[in-house]
C-alpha cells in the first residue's frame, strides 16, 4: 500500500512536470506505473545501456522500451505466482559478463554502473529475474510441432524469407528454418495474446507522451 501511495505521489508530481537541479537541468522523470511499480525514464536509459531489453531501433526508442519494460513488470509478476526454477549461477554469470562485454573496458561498465546509480548486485538481480521470465515463458508456451501442410503454408507467405541472394530457396533445404520460424512465430502470437491480457487487468498509468523527444542512446 505505501508502494502504491508513492507511485501516486510520483503522478502528481510528473504531471506538474520532470525532477529538476541547477535550474532546467533534468535529472529524471517517470515515465509509468505498472501496479505500483514506478518505471523512470533512467530505467529505460539502463535497459538500454545495460543490454537488458532487445535491440531496439526507430524514431521513438523510448517508447519501445517503455513498453517492453512494462511488459517486462506484468509478466515477472505472473512468475513470481507461479515460482519457476533458478537460474544457476553459472547462468547469472554468463548474462553478467555479456552485459560487461557491451562497454569498451572495464572502467567504461562502472563508470555506466555508477551513472545510472546502480550497484553491480543490483543489476545481476535483474538478470536472475530476466533469465527466470525465459524459462518461465519457454514452459509456458510450446507450440504444437506444425504438419507438413502448414509447413508448406508457411514457406509459400513467407518465400522472402528464406530468399539467398535473391534466389527463393527451394523448401526442403530450409525445411528447419521454416519449422523454427514458424513455431516461433506461433508462441510469439500466444505471448502476446496473453500479454494483452494481463494488460487489460493491470493498473497501468503511462505519462509518457507518443512522439515526445527524450534522448536514449542505442549501442
Amino acid at each position: 500500500m505505501g508502494r502504491r501511495w508513492a507511485a501516486i505521489a510520483w503522478v502528481v508530481v510528473t504531471l506538474c512536470g520532470a525532477s529538476r537541479v541547477r535550474g532546467d537541468e533534468v535529472i529524471d522523470r517517470m515515465l509509468a506505473v505498472v501496479a505500483g511499480d514506478l518505471i523512470m525514464m533512467s530505467d529505460v536509459a539502463a535497459a538500454v545501456e545495460f543490454g537488458l531489453v532487445p535491440q531496439t531501433s526507430g524514431s521513438d526508442v523510448t517508447r519501445v522500451v517503455l513498453s517492453q519494460l512494462i511488459d517486462r513488470s506484468l509478466m515477472l509478476a505472473e512468475v513470481d505466482r507461479y515460482a519457476p526454477p533458478e537460474p544457476t549461477a553459472t547462468a547469472i554469470d554468463r548474462e553478467l559478463q555479456l552485459a560487461r562485454e557491451r562497454f569498451a573496458s572495464p572502467e567504461a561498465f562502472e563508470g555506466a554502473l555508477a551513472r545510472f546509480g546502480v550497484e553491480e548486485a543490483s543489476l545481476r538481480e535483474t538478470l536472475r529475474a530476466n533469465l527466470r521470465l525465459r524459462a518461465y515463458l519457454e514452459q509456458r508456451f510450446t507450440a504444437v510441432p506444425p504438419s507438413e501442410e502448414e509447413i508448406a503454408e508457411y514457406y509459400r507467405d513467407h518465400v522472402d524469407r528464406f530468399t539467398r541472394d535473391g534466389v527463393p530457396q527451394p523448401i526442403d533445404a530450409v525445411r528447419g528454418d521454416v519449422t523454427q520460424a514458424l513455431g516461433l512465430d506461433r508462441r510469439q502470437a500466444m505471448v502476446d495474446e496473453w500479454l494483452a491480457s494481463l494488460r487489460r487487468r493491470a493498473a497501468i498509468t503511462d505519462v509518457y507522451p507518443t512522439g515526445a523527444t527524450m534522448p536514449v542512446s542505442v549501442r
